[in-house]
């Protein structure tokens, strides 16, 4: 799923500014963009394992006026249970009219699957919380 996100922000930012930013298993030494795409596990024997997955990314300075756009976006899901703990999505320097299209991008009813009861999605658009529906 973590891949098809990344392709999904690929091809947004490809529509949007005519960029072919690359998909990274590391970001780059240089300041190059790229959507860089991560994961660990963590857990215990008792507890079982969860895997984090992560889709972020960096160096983009949009075409025409250099201006950053940064987008981390977080997904965890227990092992054993494969419920989804974590979906926490964090989009900073982005213009109002971006808005829309980056929610519906992150928006976790695409997902297939549970959701831990006590997990709410998050997504946090230039520092305001906006509310996403798990279901």
């Amino acid at each position: 799923m973590i891949r098809s996100i990344a392709e999904k922000l690929q091809a947004w930012l490809e529509a949007r500014f005519d960029l072919r930013v690359p998909i990274v298993d590391r970001a780059c030494t240089n300041d190059d963009a790229a959507i860089v795409i991560g994961r660990y596990g963590a857990g215990d024997l008792y507890t079982g394992n969860t895997i984090v997955d992560g889709v972020e990314l960096v160096g983009l300075r949009r075409p025409g006026n250099d201006q950053p756009l940064a987008i981390k976006f977080t997904l965890a899901v227990h092992q054993e249970s494969g419920q989804c703990d974590a979906w926490d999505v964090e989009i900073d320097e982005a213009l109002d009219s971006e808005r829309d299209e980056l929610i519906a991008l992150f928006d976790p009813r695409q997902r297939k699957g549970w959701f831990s009861d006590t997990m709410t999605p998050t997504l946090r658009f230039n520092g305001t919380a906006l509310p996403l529906q798990r279901r």
